[in-house]
């Protein structure tokens, strides 16, 4: 059957059921009926007949979300638009509050640990105590939603993290380790990115991915990079609940503990079961969207390819992380000492100097998030990710001091590069491409995998700086990245010829 032509639409309609076989349109499911999904014609192409997106036959497949157009803002297959945008945004709000735990206690928690005694060594065993979490968090909290879903694993993962901020506010009345037993609580709390990211890629079609994943990646960012600022008003808090203690050390606790009990509750009320109809419907209607081949077959049918593609992006996920947390364990201490002697007459305390470097690298970050996808009609994602450890890899080296202290305008360069416009590009990048290539298989664990990954970097860097030194830490560092941006080209080059791709 030949698509009829509605006058008073500048769309493409299908007639019937029929139709679908070879339009280019996608199906929709809603109960027992079924319905053609139209897209909007781009205006240029108003007088042709061609369907917006092509099939899987035409030559020109797999480009039409930069030439021919950008993919509709939601799966065509999505009924119930509510549906989607509930999952989504109680998704990454979960991933936000969870991240505003590490965020908003960066500027006081190394003065947190010496108010209770605490060394370098019991500092460095606190930072990498909230890491070790995470690692264990990720790979439990992505079987947890290939097991049960969604639901649980969010409600879980919030409540844990109410009890870890809660024990964060009792540090005063105990010892050192209980405030590090929250921070493994609360650690292993934000293991639920690997849910989050799971939960996006079951809803959205390989070409809506990467918009998705740096949504959820620039609400993250939010979450460690921009709370920080709101840290330097907690200077001034200081009264008493009774024998507790509330001040700039353990404020921190009770705010997160209050919004950990309020995302509970949105959780419990609003969150849809997995054995709820609409839910039912929505995965009935995704599944029947015709599956783009073009990005995960050849990941389907090599396994070779497959092994080899997964330790790749869950290596460049380590690298990635690792590098960020390097400059976020011995940023704020080389900041302080620059800023003091460019700008001796306006002295800053150690955590106001902590809460305005993250607050200004992190808007500069947030501005690169929401510049990726535009970014990408212009640039392929694979040159994006190759630049992105090289603009890494160069800010380390920049921060090298070579037996000199590093001023001010070099530590910005430097701390620019790799905190706001490096990082931010390969968060994005490595995850949404490792999800295309997962494909159609269960893509919880593997996201706990790469997550827990990521968790093994922010161990092993910041440990590394406390042995090695944080010259000989930036240095390797540099190597390193250099190493992932070479790693990428082959991997990609081999793929390519490997498939005819």
């Amino acid at each position: 059957a030949s698509p009829k032509r509605d006058p008073t639409r500048s769309e493409m309609a299908f007639s019937s059921p029929s139709d679908f076989r070879g339009s280019g349109s996608f199906l929709r499911l809603s109960g027992s009926s079924q319905e053609i999904i139209t897209f909007n014609s781009i205006k240029r192409f108003s007088q042709s007949e061609e369907p917006l997106l092509r099939t899987s036959d035409d030559p020109l497949s797999g480009l039409e979300s930069n030439v021919f157009g950008r993919p509709e803002p939601i799966p065509p297959s999505v009924t119930n638009k509510r549906l989607f945008w509930l999952k989504m945004w109680v998704s990454i709000g979960t991933l936000f509050v969870a991240e505003a735990a590490r965020g908003l206690v960066i500027p006081t928690l190394f003065l947190y640990v010496a108010s209770l005694g605490g060394d370098d060594r019991l500092l460095g065993i606190t930072v990498a105590a909230f890491s070790v979490g995470r690692l264990i968090g990720g790979v439990l909290f992505g079987w947890w939603f290939n097991r049960f879903g969604g639901k649980q694993a969010f409600a879980v993962c919030v409540l844990i993290s109410l009890l870890g901020n809660l024990l964060y506010t009792v540090g005063p009345l105990t010892n050192i380790w209980v405030l590090i037993t929250s921070r493994f609580m609360t650690g292993f709390s934000t293991g639920i990115i690997s849910t989050v990211r799971a939960v996006i890629a079951e809803m959205t079609t390989t070409e809506q991915r990467t918009k998705y994943i740096a949504l959820s990646s620039a609400m993250q960012y939010v979450g460690f990079a921009i709370t920080p600022g709101a840290a330097a008003a907690l200077v001034y808090i200081h009264f008493h609940i009774g024998p507790l203690p509330v001040n700039q050390f353990t404020s921190a606790g009770y705010i997160l503990a209050i919004v950990n009990a309020i995302m509970l509750a949105v959780i419990i009320i609003f969150y849809p079961s997995e054995r709820s109809a609409e839910e039912k419907d929505m995965k009935q209607a995704i599944a029947a969207i015709p599956k783009n081949d073009d990005v995960s077959a050849p990941f389907e049918h090599d396994r070779t390819l497959f092994i080899v593609g997964s330790a790749v992006f869950i290596m460049l996920n380590l690298v990635a992380r690792g590098a960020l947390s390097l400059l976020e364990t011995v940023g704020s201490p080389i900041f302080m000492i620059a800023w003091n002697e460019a700008v001796p007459s306006f002295h800053l305390d150690a955590v106001s100097v902590t809460a305005y470097m993250t607050l200004g690298l992190g808007v500069l970050g947030l501005i690169m998030f929401l510049s990726i996808d535009p970014l990408r009609r212009y640039i392929t994602e694979d040159i994006m990710l190759v630049s992105s450890f090289i603009l890494i890899g160069g800010g380390a080296i920049i921060l090298i001091s070579f037996g000199a202290k590093v001023n001010l305008a070099r530590f910005l360069v430097g701390a620019t590069l790799i905190w706001s416009l490096g990082s931010p590009i390969s968060q994005t990048l490595v995850i949404s491409s490792f999800s295309k290539m997962l494909g159609g298989r269960p893509q919880g664990t593997m996201m706990g995998w790469i997550t827990s990954a990521g968790s093994l970097g922010r161990i092993v860097f910041p440990f590394l700086s406390g042995f090695a030194g944080d010259d000989i830490s930036f240095i390797l560092s540099a190597i390193i990245c250099f190493v992932a941006s070479a790693a990428i080209v082959v991997y990609t080059l081999w793929m390519r010829r490997k498939h005819n791709l």
